[in-house]
């Protein structure tokens, strides 16, 4: 039985409006779901973030910091490095190789002071593909006492090394504490045992790499809170 040649060509071209469709579903949504997962890290939604993510997940950590947890690679950064690093202009869509198209994938590069993190986007989902090139920012760290208040010994760092590495702490000659640093940037304070007010103490600050070797270091002198007239405290640096 022969269909009419109107039936024949109706489902002609619904076949080819359904290829169109689709095809230009496969080429638009990864771009789609990139820019959606790129709105999200930019207002800092990383739960919803998380929620396209295929291969790992964000944590909280100390000091405000956010780590990227992935079989690529960890990656930790303060909300601000990771807001910072979503901007239009700085998030670029690679140009789409023909492999690309064929598979539905987009890579997308999120570029920060630390280096160029890549990510994979798909259809649906987003994976965290790791640290492409590794950024020029170095090892960077400032410390200093408090006026008021118990004896505090506060400070800020940077860290270059997806490693991460530690900062220790020494008063008179005896380290107090280590804390754990992270890759990116981050501040820290350590507060002593208590000291007579008018004593003066000595402090020394190290920032160290994942390998324990000495990157910066700051020392200095001051005199604890709770006198009448306190000297400014005297910093060094190496």
């Amino acid at each position: 039985m022969k269909l009419p040649r109107w039936i024949v060509i109706t489902a002609l071209a619904l076949a080819a409006l359904l290829i169109c469709g689709l095809g230009t579903w496969w080429l638009v949504a990864p771009h789609e779901t990139a820019v959606r997962f790129r709105t999200m890290l930019a207002d800092a939604q990383f739960d919803g973030a998380n929620s396209v993510l295929a291969n790992g997940n964000w944590e909280s950590a100390q000091h405000g910091f956010v780590i990227l947890r992935s079989s690529a690679g960890t990656v930790s950064l303060s909300p601000k490095d990771w807001q910072g690093s979503v901007k239009d202009t700085q998030l670029p869509m690679l140009s789409a190789s023909f492999g690309e198209l064929l598979t539905g994938t987009r890579r997308v590069l999120a570029e920060t002071q630390f280096g160029k993190l890549v990510f994979i986007a798909r259809v649906r989902l987003v994976s965290y593909d790791g640290l492409q090139e590794r950024g020029r920012a170095g090892w960077g760290l400032a410390a200093g006492t408090s006026n008021t208040g118990p004896l505090a010994i506060s400070g800020a760092y940077s860290c270059p090394d997806p490693q991460g590495g530690s900062i220790s702490v020494a008063v008179d000659g005896e380290e107090i504490s280590t804390a754990p640093t992270y890759f990116g940037s981050g501040a820290f304070a350590i507060v002593p045992a208590t000291h007579a007010a008018g004593e003066r103490v000595a402090w020394a600050v190290k920032l160290l790499d994942a390998e324990g070797t000495v990157r910066k270091q700051l020392a200095g002198s001051a005199v604890a809170p709770g006198t009448a007239s306190l000297p400014s405290p005297e910093v060094r640096a190496r």
